[in-house]
């Protein structure tokens, strides 16, 4: 003998188990706890093939304090990178990577972090240190290769 448990659902001789409604309300249920599965830390593949990278930065022979590295695409990749120099180190994890290819480097470099202070005074803006040769074309161009998983493109540039 067949019982009715909840909404359209059958049951015969033991209690009701598993999901009840419609059938659609079902499948949506487990389409809907599929996708939060798969965000939660299932990630897909990235579609770039992005890349890790680390550099360091110097001019006129010390690091560079305070600056910035810009990656531009030179043969139409679908997007650039950049990060923040710091004591002459940057880097740049894998998800914000550049996909592999040749992109033209760009640098700068600034008297300060330009960082309001904790108190919440105001500051001047970074003035830019490296001379005009440097902004006016980029100094450096790199390929970016595709590296094994826990590898990192590493770049060293060198200013005068």
């Amino acid at each position: 003998m067949a019982m009715r448990c909840g909404l359209g659902t059958r049951a015969t001789g033991r209690a009701c188990r598993g999901l009840s409604g419609p059938p659609h309300v079902a499948a949506a249920l487990v389409a809907l706890a599929a996708v939060v599965v798969s965000a939660a830390g299932c990630s897909r593949p990235d579609p770039f093939g992005r890349q890790p990278l680390d550099g360091f930065v110097t001019w006129r022979g010390q690091p560079i304090q305070f600056g910035s590295i810009v990656l531009e695409p030179a043969e139409g990749q679908p997007a650039g990178a950049m990060a923040s120099i710091r004591d002459g180190a940057f880097s740049i994890p894998q998800e914000a990577g550049p996909c592999p290819g040749t992109y033209n480097v760009w640098l700068h470099a600034y008297d300060h972090a330009g960082e309001r202070p904790d108190d919440g005074s105001e500051i001047a803006p970074p003035k830019e240190m490296l001379p005009p040769k440097y902004l006016a074309k980029p100094p450096a161009q790199v390929t970016i290769e595709q590296v094994a998983k826990g590898k990192v493109n590493e770049f060293q540039f060198n200013l005068d």
